[in-house]
């Protein structure tokens, strides 16, 4: 009885339509994660928890690179979309994307400049390894691409070419790099391969999804009246930014923490256990993939009724799909921990503790994202600061005396404090309720 509950609550109507669309993006995620475990499980496998953390530590700082490099644009970008969606601002659209590229390059080139400058004092002093002071010159190389690669991904979903915007998001760049080291890790040993492989990957992606963007603006000319400006895209970007990088921080500050206070390895066995629990949370994010637009347009088209039922309806629907993928981790978290490779069997309880959070980051349902697209970015931004503020407190007192459980339990208390602040912000700026308890109305 219990199970037929589960199925009609997943299943009941909303009338938008989106769900089909939400499904058919987790079967594109759903492969693309599916690539990126199978990734996972070889660097895991083949290079222990030492390779991993060192992996763990470099993807982490190219996506910390990207967040200040692309300046939120990855947002405001969706935010834009939805408010230019109509055909008589296709110019608006094509301005969008290369105001944005002006903003990207700038910023990558400098920041880029920054940390290969300073890469052997960040090496040994920060990261206490001069192993990363030859990773971090790579990440230099890298990183701007990967930012290209960004905001391209962001303006192809904001033209609603999903499809398209996910193969580049999810499926090809652990599938080329899976590729190269299957390749090559037979001919010499290098524990910095799936890094020169990673790098390979994203560099090669970001230039074929330029070319596909510069073909779809091509034929696009210029109208008399436009309505965006280089102005108004920084003014609403620039909180952005500071949202996405403090949201990324609370998810992920630790494994830098753990390389400060402890070693890669240590850093390896976290960032596994966090990297499994993040599948609980693949049904939010392919959820918002679709109607990240939408929010927008029924916003600013002031259809606040139609955007409040989406949402609820949207809530339920990540809710128990993520309830089962919760249950399914917790249960068979030691078999799939033991299975990638027993010298991560100390990250068990920490991949438990991981995925608490994770389920409460589903309850919540699409609420970060509701706030970034109908203009409330500014309040957002001193929310997640005050949050962020809190999980860097916790990781240092919590790692220093517990190590990696440490880490786990600052990762979870973190999110779960945070999606409890952007409920009731929500309901306070919206009127909108952002969650969804089990049987119960509220």
């Amino acid at each position: 009885m219990l199970l037929k509950k589960i199925i009609s609550k997943i299943l009941q109507p909303t009338g938008d339509g989106l769900i089909k669309s939400s499904l058919l993006v987790m079967v594109f995620k759903g492969f693309g994660i599916s690539l990126g475990y199978f990734l996972t499980i070889i660097i895991s496998k083949k290079y222990g928890p030492e390779g991993f953390g060192i992996y763990s530590i470099a993807y982490t700082t190219i996506i910390v690179f990207s967040y200040f490099s692309s300046f939120g644009l990855t947002t405001s970008i969706l935010r834009f979309s939805g408010q230019f969606s109509n055909k008589n601002k296709d110019y608006d659209r094509k301005l969008l994307y290369f105001f944005s590229l002006k903003i990207m390059a700038v910023l990558s080139l400098l920041l880029s400049l920054i940390l290969y400058t300073y890469s052997t004092e960040l090496a040994i002093y920060v990261f206490k390894d001069s192993i990363y002071i030859n990773i971090i010159k790579i990440i230099c190389i890298t990183a701007p691409f990967f930012t290209l690669n960004l905001v391209n991904i962001e303006f192809l979903r904001g033209l609603k070419q999903i499809a398209v915007s996910e193969t580049f998001r999810t499926i090809l760049i652990p599938l080329v790099c899976s590729s190269i080291i299957l390749i090559y890790a037979s001919q010499f040993y290098s524990i910095q391969l799936p890094i020169y492989a990673l790098s390979i990957a994203i560099i090669l992606l970001s230039v074929f999804s330029t070319l596909i963007i510069l073909i779809k603006l091509y034929k696009i000319r210029k109208n008399n009246v436009t309505e965006l400006t280089m102005k108004m895209l920084l003014k609403t970007s620039a909180p952005m930014m500071i949202i996405g990088l403090s949201s990324y921080f609370i998810s992920n500050l630790s494994v830098y923490i753990i390389q400060i206070f402890e070693s890669k390895y240590q850093v390896g066995i976290f960032a596994l256990s966090l990297k499994i629990s993040l599948f609980i949370s693949f049904i939010l994010v392919g959820v918002n993939t679709v109607i990240a637009p939408k929010i927008s347009e029924l916003y600013w088209s002031q259809k606040h009724k139609q955007l409040s039922e989406l949402i609820i309806s949207k809530t339920r629907f990540i809710f128990w799909l993520s309830f089962i993928v919760f249950i399914l981790i917790v249960v068979f978290s030691k078999s799939i921990i033991l299975l990638i490779n027993e010298e991560f069997a100390n990250g068990i309880i920490v991949l438990i503790i991981l995925a608490f959070g994770q389920l409460m980051n589903a309850t919540c349902g699409p609420v970060g994202l509701l706030l970034n697209m109908t203009g409330n970015q500014t309040a957002l931004m001193k929310a997640t600061l005050y949050v962020l503020i809190t999980t860097l407190i916790l990781n240092i007192v919590l790692v220093y005396n517990y190590g990696i459980f440490g880490a786990a339990t600052a990762t979870a208390i973190s999110i779960i404090f945070k999606n409890i602040i952007l409920v009731v912000l929500a309901n306070k700026k919206l009127k909108i309720k952002t969650f969804y308890i089990p049987f119960l109305k509220i």
